[in-house]
């Protein structure tokens, strides 16, 4: 299980696709994270700061996954370097 772990403060919700959150969903692996970090990705579950209910859940729900679902919306390398070189196009 991924962990994003982040502090609640001013612009935090920017940090939604940070590099790590791209990576998890990359490899499908289920993510915690904190509500404010939202996205459309179905790996991850999100918890209430310092609400100790949704924390459970959000834990026991990502815990409970058996099969790894990787994000097809994110590229990998391969697909980066031909969009590069014009080779395809990335929606």
């Amino acid at each position: 299980v991924g962990l994003q772990t982040r502090a609640d403060g001013k612009g935090i919700e920017s940090l939604s696709d940070s590099l790590k959150a791209i990576q998890y969903s990359f490899c499908g692996l289920p993510t915690i994270a904190p509500e404010i970090l939202k996205t459309k990705r179905e790996n991850v579950f999100y918890y209430k700061y310092s609400d100790r209910q949704t924390i459970e859940e959000a834990v026991k729900k990502a815990v409970s996954i058996t099969e790894r679902v990787a994000d097809p919306s994110i590229k990998d390398w391969n697909e980066y370097a031909k969009y590069l070189l014009g080779i395809i196009k990335i929606q």
